[in-house]
């Protein structure tokens, strides 16, 4: 695997959409947090970001995003920094909501 020396690589992981094609599964939750082999799939690609140096960590949620709050919390268990980021609807699908996103990542 690859792994990066560098401290200051930071993380961006997409997890808003609805799952709409995993129905009946997302109705209660979102397709981020379904269990795979006992552990939410979410979990996977933080944990394959931090053993490659990735330390700042950033999720925008949507769909169920209090709930992707609560399972992540604030990163420290995986040995990261999370910052969760929750587009308003009136930017959702345009290039204004990236904008946010581009500021976490050059600071």
């Amino acid at each position: 695997m690859f792994r990066c020396l560098s401290t200051d690589l930071k993380g961006l992981v997409l997890a808003a959409g609805e799952g709409s094609r995993l129905r009946p599964f997302t109705f209660s939750r979102p397709k981020h947090l379904i269990p795979l082999l006992g552990k939410p799939m979410i979990q996977y690609v933080i944990d394959d970001l931090v053993n490659s140096g990735v330390r700042d960590v950033g999720v925008v949620v949507g769909y169920f995003g209090d709930l992707i709050r609560d399972v992540l919390g604030d990163g420290s268990r995986f040995g990261s920094r999370l910052d969760l980021y929750h587009p308003g609807e009136e930017v959702w699908n345009s290039s204004c909501n990236t904008f946010s996103y581009r500021v976490w990542l050059y600071r």
